[in-house]
């Protein structure tokens, strides 16, 4: 039953990963559905299953309340254009607007900000004039491991929190890509009436990668590996030395290659790759690389336990020094965990900066 299910899933990821939607439909059972639309989006399981009638009333639902987020992540763009403060548009919503024909099938809850940390009071008073809040993060007993962002700012309903970045993404990928570099090879696009700058090509697989690997490469991370392969399926040049370059630096080379590995395993056009790159690195023949494919194969949205994460992190994501550091700040945070919250101005009477 396993091998079957693990076939279906992996046509399954097959056809999403390549947008190819033609042939007769996937055989997945029930509970493998219910675990796909999960962590995919419904419409795109919906036309690579076939779209049976089901999946696409669950598809549509979905999608109107992504429209309704999506609009709600504009409006704080509007608001933020408004006080002129430069930022690159991130991640999902980067993504969702670059590379998805209806960026609604790919939208989710946070929208996150690159910005310049001289600028965050600036965009923390422009966001809390509208009631937008910091909240408190589920985090764990080491507190708020993050040494480039903070904890959601959500607005009152907490349909949309904004997610300020002043790095493209934590330690280690600040090493090989930092904020000036993203700022400096940003572009620029037009749309729902807003310009925007979002990142190159190259540096969108990179944080991509840096998410994946920082989040142990969870299935419930699977849009993230979706947005890498519309990256590369873009009809433009795309620099691999760049890429290489960067991650060699980062030391993120262990899981730039787990994510092309786990990319071109789950059926991704493995010449999406190699036309660039003379080859596709093999992932370790570990049992923590195949109980990764096994689980993406079976869309298991269950996140890693800590035992996982920890074999994860070392054998998948992380270099040996890369794993030291973030075991010893976890270590530290015992003590000392962190809030998340930004410190944003010095009071003139030398009381302690204001923090949310």
């Amino acid at each position: 039953m396993t091998e079957m299910a693990n076939r279906d899933g992996l046509e399954l990821w097959r056809r999403m990963l390549n947008r190819r939607f033609s042939g007769a439909a996937v055989g997945l059972a029930s509970q493998q559905i219910d675990r796909a639309i999960v962590v995919a989006p419904p419409s795109l399981v919906a036309a690579a299953l076939g779209d049976d009638d089901a999946m696409s009333a669950s598809a549509t639902a979905a999608q109107g309340y992504a429209r309704y987020v999506l609009s709600r992540q504009i409006e704080v763009l509007r608001w933020l254009g408004e006080i002129s403060v430069p930022l690159v548009v991130l991640k999902g919503l980067a993504a969702a607007l670059c590379d998805w024909d209806d960026p609604a099938q790919r939208i989710v809850g946070d929208l996150d900000l690159l910005v310049r940390r001289r600028d965050l009071p600036r965009i923390v008073d422009a966001l809390s004039a509208r009631n937008y809040r910091f909240g408190s993060a589920v985090t764990p007993r080491w507190g708020f491991m993050s040494d480039a962002s903070f904890v959601p700012f959500y607005s009152t309903d907490r349909v949309c929190n904004v997610d300020l970045h002043v790095e493209p993404d934590s330690y280690p990928l600040h090493r090989g890509l930092d904020a000036d570099a993203v700022f400096a090879a940003a572009s620029e696009i037009v749309r729902h009436g807003v310009t925007l700058q979002v990142p190159s090509a190259e540096h969108a697989v990179l944080i991509a990668v840096s998410n994946l690997a920082k989040d142990k490469f969870p299935v419930g991370d699977a849009r993230k590996l979706l947005d890498i392969a519309r990256v590369l399926q873009r009809k433009a040049p795309f620099d691999w030395r760049e890429v290489e370059n960067r991650a060699r630096r980062a030391h993120l080379t262990v899981a730039l290659r787990t994510a092309l590995s786990l990319a071109v395993a789950l059926g991704l056009d493995d010449a999406l790759v190699l036309q660039q790159w003379r080859r596709i690195p093999s992932p370790p023949r570990r049992g923590a690389w195949r109980r990764l494919l096994s689980d993406w194969a079976q869309f298991d949205p269950a996140p890693p336990g800590l035992l996982l994460r920890l074999q994860r992190e070392w054998m998948l994501s992380a270099s040996p020094a890369v794993a030291a550091r973030l075991g010893l700040r976890r270590l530290r945070g015992l003590v000392r965990p962190r809030s998340g919250l930004p410190t944003l101005r010095q009071p003139d009477d030398g009381s302690t900066p204001r923090a949310f």
